[in-house]
């Protein structure tokens, strides 16, 4: 699938999915405090409205996300995400963005959708894993990829 076929096929974009392409329905605010990153609807968590890589897709390219881009990975999806906090394990869902862009392209939305569901279910009792500490949410277990 090359990056017209893309644009073409994905203008409705889960909330699940941000806008740089990271799978937020891993994040412990999703469903809770936030929307997700590329939802509309009005929240307690405002960090999304000022994401640079946001406004690039939505106000400046009109892009649903920004592996429908040309310039994909740019300089700010690797400051902000691909090469930010080195080491850190908490952030690996951010160091794996190259290889989440090479799924979707494979996959397409709804696939790479279903694809990212499975990854951050919980093999024990199929609660959602979240970032930052790579456990269960429900019953705490460790994520095991």
């Amino acid at each position: 699938m090359n990056k017209k076929q893309m644009n073409s096929k994905s203008k409705n974009f889960p909330p699940e999915v941000a806008p740089c392409g990271v799978y937020c329905g891993a994040c412990p605010s999703f469903g809770k405090t936030c929307h997700g990153c590329s939802s509309k609807k009005s929240q307690t968590r405002k960090s999304k409205l000022s994401c640079k890589l946001r406004k690039c897709c939505y106000s400046e390219k009109s892009l649903s996300c920004c592996f429908e881009c040309d310039e994909f990975p740019c300089k700010e999806d690797r400051r902000k995400l691909i090469n930010s906090h080195p080491g850190d394990p908490r952030f690996e869902y951010r160091h794996e963005l190259i290889e989440s862009y090479k799924v979707f392209t494979e996959l397409g939305l709804d696939r790479y959708l279903q694809y990212q569901n499975e990854k951050w279910r919980c093999s024990k009792c199929t609660g959602r894993i979240n970032w930052y500490h790579y456990k269960c949410s429900n019953c705490g277990s460790s994520y095991e990829q």
